[in-house]
């Protein structure tokens, strides 16, 4: 299974039509484009996360919400997420590169106390920006499913007839 996947169902017994308005509301109202609707789905693209980002449901690329046999089903793609981590990734390459010229040169230079230095510094400041990036990524992926889980519940409230 893909890391960055996510389907979770939910049992669904309200009018489908207005289960899927609510659906693509939602997704509008989050900031996503609903890229198609058919008479059992809604399938909707976002323009990417941000960390200014006020809503976690643009943490997926696609999100699609889905009834059939009595489920609602969310399948959707942390792809933006993917993306962020993918720029940590390259932030951290050149935090350590930059650290390891730095090394070179003090150590050419005969500075062998600064460059042990900067080489300690060099595991540590990796090795914290590596559990910085894990911890945001377990994070952003737990704040995605609960914004996932909650449209979910959203949308079966509003198609689900209210008893007087």
């Amino acid at each position: 299974m893909n890391p960055t996947s996510y389907e979770q169902s939910f049992p669904f017994s309200g009018d489908t039509r207005r289960a899927l308005d609510a659906a693509a509301a939602s997704l509008t109202a989050a900031g996503m484009r609903v890229a198609s609707t058919a008479d059992d789905r809604v399938e909707a693209t976002s323009p990417g996360y941000r960390a200014s980002a006020a809503n976690w449901l643009r943490a997926f690329s696609t999100l699609t919400v889905r009834i059939d046999a009595g489920n609602l089903t969310l399948i959707g793609d942390l792809g933006a997420l993917r993306r962020r981590d993918k720029s940590m990734q390259l932030v951290l390459l050149m935090v350590v590169g930059g650290q390891l010229i730095i090394w070179e040169i003090l150590a050419r230079k005969g500075y062998q106390l600064l460059a042990q230095l900067v080489a300690v510094g060099i595991s540590i400041s990796a090795a914290i920006y590596i559990f910085v990036q894990l911890r945001a990524t377990s994070v952003g992926r737990f704040r995605a499913e609960r914004a996932a889980q909650t449209l979910a519940h959203e949308v079966i409230a509003a198609a689900t007839p209210q008893s007087a």
